[in-house]
């Protein structure tokens, strides 16, 4: 039963993702990102961080279900905040910090006859642990999803999803670089791929956004062509025509080219 509820919701996310040209992604200057990333802040920065629990007790529905790749699922608010109380928050040889990855926080609205009822808050989380007062180190990176309602006013999570947990040494450790706006400016624009369909690319502050379909990635230089994600192991290669004009990029998996995106704008 469980299982299939897991995968009602996960479908549902994907779905919801995918239909965001008709209902619209949250602006990053709007009011319901705004105050889904100050809940998020609050739960995390205040309430996991600092062992709050008056946060978790204020933005967790009584309804909450929460699943987790690695420790399985937890159906009831109460049980879920005395594990952390008595786990984390309780040891005295252990702690745990999380740290939201910069540019990855998403949220999707939900409407029901045009009225506003929920939102989906998808992201990126780096944790870092502290054993019997050594010096931080770090320790997984995870994605998650937050379905957010709005229950008598307040904005509170009903389920959540965190999964898709690696260790540091998993992931893309590049050395990033700083290059030339001007340069940055030359690889924004439209890109075709056989597998991703349009991917936009936009210039950031020494760093590009990446946008394909539901995904949104940031970019960073490693070189004066090539690019890297922080938190997975992708690079991404601009080529040159014999003009001099920017053509195509090629996307890597662990080395390995697993799309050839051509320039189209």
């Amino acid at each position: 039963m469980k299982k299939s509820i897991v995968q009602l919701l996960c479908l549902s996310v994907a779905l919801f993702c995918l239909t965001q040209t008709v209902l619209g992604q949250s602006p990053t200057n709007s009011e319901l990102f705004n105050t889904l990333k100050k809940n998020d802040s609050l739960l995390f920065n205040v309430g996991f961080n600092q062992c709050d629990m008056k946060q978790f007790e204020t933005l967790l529905s009584e309804d909450l279900e929460f699943y987790h790749d690695k420790s399985g699922v937890e159906t009831s608010k109460a049980n879920f905040i005395s594990n952390f109380k008595n786990g984390i928050c309780g040891s005295k040889t252990f702690s745990s910090r999380r740290e939201l990855v910069s540019g990855s926080l998403n949220v999707y609205p939900m409407y029901n006859n045009n009225v506003l009822y929920g939102a989906i808050q998808t992201g990126e989380h780096r944790f870092y642990e502290r054993v019997n007062g050594q010096a931080e180190v770090a320790g997984s990176i995870a994605k998650f999803s937050h379905l957010w309602i709005k229950e008598d006013g307040i904005w509170r999570i009903s389920r959540a999803l965190s999964y898709n947990h690696v260790m540091p040494e998993e992931v893309n450790t590049t050395n990033e670089i700083a290059i030339s706006e001007g340069l940055l400016k030359q690889y924004s624009g439209k890109y075709l791929g056989a597998n991703t369909g349009t991917v936009i690319i936009t210039k950031m502050k020494n760093a590009l956004g990446l946008k394909a379909g539901p995904m949104e990635l940031t970019i960073y230089p490693s070189s004066q062509t090539e690019f890297f994600d922080k938190t997975k192991p992708l690079s991404f290669e601009f080529i040159k025509d014999d003009k001099g004009t920017i053509s195509k990029m090629i996307v890597r998996e662990n080395g390995k080219i697993v799309e050839e995106a051509k320039r189209i704008n």
